[in-house]
Parts: structure tokens; C-alpha cells; sequence
């Protein structure tokens, strides 16, 4: 049984910054909101975007304490917001059963965008709104070259769309609206409405053979996204090719739903491991980088600090998909790679005392470098390197 508590009206007058029109709350997001008190009436009310809301009386409501966090979730988005505040563990439960079967492969879509964006003859057979839509999701899809630095890697996460609603929550009025521009579930909502707007742009169409993209999960191996080709390429009619973009892009709005639900915990809200998902773009076309981060603390009896890790998985196109891990501990970082080809496998094997420079030119204090192959058919076929910078 799914648990909801009461709904959630808004005061009036409203204090604080409105939320803004064009600012994108999903219907269905899941969102932190916290509680505070009214010194007026003192009367407990819910704090969000700014904006205070009172809760109906009776259920979770009278509990509610002046400076809880609770989740909440969005249940109507216009033409005012319109909140409900959840059964944590059930509701999370029940998002993630109703979500994981419409999520899909981003990369459906991206190579899709990719395609329009070099071809503006096909891409003139669009909308308007559609096409500017469009050009706002690739502008906001970073290049792998962005990734490789720190604030770059930085910027991708906290635009990776799983703290959009955690972003909207902690801005006012046009600091809200410009929390989102380049957001990537931001673009992907106006990118769906664009299309609703659009003859035929709701209709669904079948997917061309199965999505092999693995499901966001918080434990279990971490693997790597196949890229996708362009469908619209095959496409014969306008229609059709705004049914296909409108079903991607659901697609890739559950996925980032998905990605945020699995970092859910049914008591505490977001916690440890976080899930990540970045698309960006590379020379081979468009792929995705996965990330599970984790934090845990040290099981040694006398050391300080936690232990932080950092699980990653991608495709690297003609050299075949890549995971690794990167752990923090002790004030030193230790890599593992697992490579999925015996080709790849040896050409890190030529690159090891590259990376090891790499992070000693980065001021990064290095403990140990790994690299083993990881292929499920034939284990025996392994390549493997092991430097220890302590030694």
C-alpha cells in the first residue's frame, strides 16, 4: 500500500520570491522541502523555492518540527504548484516500479539531436520551438574534454539533473529560473514540452530493437551505456519524427527520475551511494559516464576520515567499455581500470606510468595503480599492472 500524506495548500499571501513560470518542476519529482515556523501565527508551514506552504491538518503534518526536512511530491505543476508529502520508503518503492519500465538509454535521444545538428535540412522539417529545444540540449551536453578537469567534472555533476529539484528548492525568483539553464533534466523537460506543442509529438512510436542500457542501481557492477544510432535517419515524415524525439525524451526523463529515486533512502532522503549520469560528447559521437559515488568510514582502529569512492563506467567506442574505481583513503588516491578487451587492456598497459605522472603533476598523493582485464567469457586472458607509489 502506497502511503500519502495530506496535501499541501499554498498561504496567502505567499511570502517570499514566487516561483517562476518557466521554471521546470516535474510533475512527479520527488523534492526535499523544509519545515519552518511562522513567528506571526506560529503556525508550522513548509518551505520550498522560496515560498512557504501550509500543510492540511492532521496526519504527518501535525509532526512536523520547525527545521525537519521532509520529501514531498510534485503532484501538479500549473497553474500553481501543488505538493504532497510522502510515505518515504513505500512512495520511493512505488516511483521507482512505476518509472524503471519508461526509462530508456539517453543516448536514444542524443544521437538523434546529434544528427539534426549537422543535417539543418532535416532539421527544418521541425517545429520552431522544437528545433530551438533541440539546440538547447546539445548546447547543454558537455564535451568530453570539459570533463577532464576538475571543475568541469564539478560543473557536469551538479548539471547532470539529479539535483535540479535541490537546486530550485534552495533559490528565489530569477535565481531559480537561472539555476536551470544548462540543467540537463531542465532542457530535457522544456525539450518535452516543446514537442507536446507539436502536431503528432505525443504519439508513440515502437523502439527500434531492445534498450541494452543497463538500470540505474545503488549496489551491483556498475556498467557501461552502449551508444546508440540515429533513428530519425530512417524517418519518412515529420510526424514521425516528432513521435520518436517525444517518446526519447520520456524516455530520458524517467532514466534521470530513476537515477535520483535509487539515491533515495526511505528515512534519511539522499544518501550513500550517490547515483551520476553525465551524457557528453566525444570525437566517436555521444556517450554517457556513470558514476556511483559512496562515502564510509575508515575500518582501520586509529585512522580519521572516511573512505570515498568513486565507481565509473563508459564506452570509448572502437576500444570497448571501461570501468574503474577510485578510492580516497588516508590522504591517498588508488585507481583500479577494468578493461572489457584484451586491446585495451594493453594499450593502458602502455599508458600506466602516463597516468601515474598525471596525477603527480595534479599534486594528487598516489597509493596504489591498478589495472586488471575483465571479461566474463575468459578470465585466464588477463592483462595486469600494479604500481605502488608507497613502495
Amino acid at each position: 500500500m502506497i502511503k500519502v500524506e495530506p496535501m499541501l495548500t499554498r498561504v496567502a499571501p505567499a511570502t517570499g520570491s514566487p516561483l517562476p513560470a518557466a521554471t521546470p518542476v516535474p510533475v512527479g519529482s520527488v523534492v526535499a522541502v523544509e519545515a519552518v515556523r511562522d513567528s506571526a501565527t506560529s503556525q508550522t508551514l513548509l518551505l520550498f523555492a522560496g515560498r512557504r506552504w501550509a500543510p492540511k491538518p492532521g496526519g504527518a503534518a501535525a509532526d512536523l518540527q520547525p527545521g525537519q526536512r521532509v520529501l514531498a511530491r510534485v503532484v501538479r505543476a500549473e497553474p500553481d504548484l501543488e505538493l504532497a508529502l510522502l510515505g518515504r520508503a513505500s512512495e520511493v518503492a512505488a516511483a521507482m516500479r512505476r518509472e524503471l519500465p519508461r526509462q530508456g538509454s539517453p543516448l536514444r535521444l542524443l544521437a538523434n539531436v546529434e544528427w539534426l545538428a549537422t543535417r539543418p535540412d532535416a532539421a527544418a522539417r521541425l517545429p520552431a520551438p522544437v528545433r530551438a529545444a533541440l539546440e538547447s540540449v546539445w548546447r547543454a551536453v558537455p564535451e568530453a574534454r570539459q570533463l577532464a578537469t576538475a571543475d568541469g567534472l564539478a560543473r557536469a555533476v551538479n548539471e547532470s539533473g539529479v539535483r535540479l529539484e535541490s537546486l530550485l528548492a534552495g533559490a528565489t525568483g530569477r535565481d531559480a529560473h537561472a539555476a536551470s539553464p544548462t540543467d540537463w533534466k531542465a532542457v530535457l523537460v522544456r525539450l518535452r514540452e516543446a514537442l507536446g506543442r507539436g502536431q503528432a509529438g505525443t504519439a508513440t512510436v515502437p523502439r527500434l530493437g531492445p534498450d541494452r542500457a543497463p538500470l540505474p542501481s545503488r549496489h551491483g557492477t556498475l556498467n557501461a551505456v552502449a551508444p546508440e544510432r540515429a533513428s530519425l535517419a530512417q524517418a519518412v515524415d515529420t510526424p514521425t519524427m516528432l513521435g520518436e524525439l517525444s517518446q526519447q525524451t520520456r524516455e530520458a526523463l524517467a532514466r534521470v527520475t530513476c537515477t535520483q529515486l535509487a539515491s533515495l533512502d526511505g528515512h534519511d532522503g539522499a544518501s550513500y551511494p550517490l547515483l551520476v549520469e553525465i551524457p557528453y560528447r566525444s570525437g566517436e559521437g555521444t556517450d554517457l559516464l556513470r558514476l556511483r559515488i559512496d562515502r564510509e568510514p575508515s575500518p582501520a582502529p586509529h585512522a580519521t576520515g572516511s573512505i570515498w569512492t568513486i565507481e565509473f563506467a563508459f564506452d570509448l567506442g572502437p576500444h570497448g567499455p571501461l570501468r574503474g574505481r577510485a578510492t580516497l583513503a588516508e590522504g591517498r588516491v588508488s585507481v583500479t581500470l577494468q578493461p572489457e578487451s584484451g586491446a585495451l587492456a594493453q594499450l593502458l598497459d602502455t599508458h600506466s606510468d602516463q597516468l601515474r605522472a598525471t596525477l603527480e603533476q595534479a599534486g594528487v598523493p598516489v597509493g596504489k595503480l591498478t589495472c586488471a582485464r575483465s571479461d566474463l567469457f575468459d578470465p585466464g586472458r588477463t592483462g595486469r599492472w600494479l604500481v605502488d607509489l608507497r613502495a
